[in-house]
């Protein structure tokens, strides 16, 4: 619509010398009658000046709004350039210098768009770099506990590496309880395991004592056993001879009298076999008890050995299970050693084992009683 105005304008601006010459042509034309040239050189006075005054009015106008146009750009760029990101050239009229303020406006857009970027990006770059300082930080104040020192703990700043700090130190003074916790366990097993080593070795030395003595008496009752099963034949034989003694008393009685020629020394002969006979009966009689004791202390004794050797056997076998154990407790006291000597190059914090000491003393009350228990268990079997 602008562009043609000034078409319009150019145009008329082109006409108007042209009227004013075909005017004074017409009026020069019109006065070649009369002799009289004041009123043509009137009429081209008034024309050139009419010409001049209009084609100065045109240009001005022209000017005007194309000065103003420029005024705008300028403020616009002048703005911008003093951080008014948002300012942008007024659109006015439709000429080159419209076109000229879109483009602008579209070329102020895309910087303050590149800008923008970019300060994005120099934010982020400052921010990575910010946080590759606060990590390299993080990492030489940690670094220590890789020889062993657990005393260290990281500064905790601000953000998500303040949270991996505190994360970093919540886990370093747990390795540090896990490392005391290990020390104490292993200096505390070390030292019970060579206590229950010691006792294990006496109680397996006791016991082959007496599985020896077992031994030793389960001989003596098996030669009691032979000697009481040979007094049981030979109380058994002589009991077969009283008892063949007391079947041919009779006979010899009969034989006796015949031969007997007083009165008197028969009766006493007779009264003698009655108390041999007797006599013989009673020896029969208690050699009939022998016998049944004799054969049932053999039974006794016999069921004895058994039991002895139940006896021996089972001590036997809690000799190996004491053995076994004293081979199991040394590989804990090894496996103790092994796990002191693992946390014997960290360096832990000046902290006390109060806590452990007390741990330790409720323990001893509560295992107090049955070690007692056991004592008196193994005593008794002793």
């Amino acid at each position: 619509m602008r562009s043609n105005s000034l078409r319009l304008e150019l145009l008329v601006a082109s006409m108007l010398p042209v009227t004013a010459i075909c005017i004074v042509g017409a009026v020069g034309l019109g006065q070649m009658e009369h002799t009289n040239i004041n009123i043509f050189l009137l009429v081209l006075v008034v024309s050139a000046l009419a010409v001049f005054f209009a084609e100065i009015a045109l240009i001005n106008m022209t000017q005007r709004a194309t000065k103003n146009q420029f005024i705008h750009l300028i403020a616009t760029c002048r703005e911008y350039t003093a951080g008014n990101r948002e300012k942008r050239a007024p659109i006015l009229g439709d000429n080159a210098l419209t076109t000229l303020a879109q483009s602008l406006n579209v070329l102020l857009d895309q910087v303050t768009h590149n800008v923008q970027h970019a300060t994005t990006n120099n934010k982020a770059v400052y921010d990575v770099q910010h946080m590759d300082q606060q990590i390299q930080k993080l990492i030489t104040e940690i670094k220590p506990i890789m020889d062993g020192d657990l005393r260290v703990r990281a500064n905790v700043p601000a953000g998500n590496i303040g949270l991996v700090a505190d994360i970093c130190n919540a886990l370093i003074e747990e390795l540090a309880n896990l490392a005391k916790w290990t020390r104490y366990s292993s200096e505390q097993v070390m030292s019970k395991t060579q206590t229950l080593l010691a006792n294990s070795v006496e109680l397996a030395q006791t016991a082959e004592a007496q599985m020896s003595r077992f031994s030793d008496t389960t001989e003596t009752v098996e030669k009691m056993v032979a000697f009481i099963q040979r007094l049981s034949s030979t109380l058994h034989l002589n009991v077969e001879i009283v008892t063949e003694i007391r079947r041919h008393l009779p006979a010899q009685t009969g034989q006796l009298n015949g031969f007997a020629s007083a009165p008197g020394s028969a009766t006493q002969l007779s009264r003698l076999i009655d108390q041999l006979h007797v006599d013989t009966r009673r020896q029969e009689q208690l050699l009939n008890e022998l016998l049944d004791s004799a054969q049932s202390n053999a039974t006794l004794a016999e069921s004895m050995i058994s039991e002895l050797y139940a006896v021996a056997q089972r001590i036997y076998q809690s000799s190996t299970s004491i053995l076994q154990t004293v081979e199991h407790i040394h590989s804990l006291a090894k496996l103790a050693q092994q796990w002191n000597n693992s946390i014997a190059g960290f360096q832990l914090p000046e902290d006390s084992l109060d806590d452990y000491g007390a741990q330790e003393r409720e323990y001893r009350e509560a295992v107090a009683p049955l070690e007692s228990g056991i004592g008196r268990r193994s005593t008794d079997l002793l």
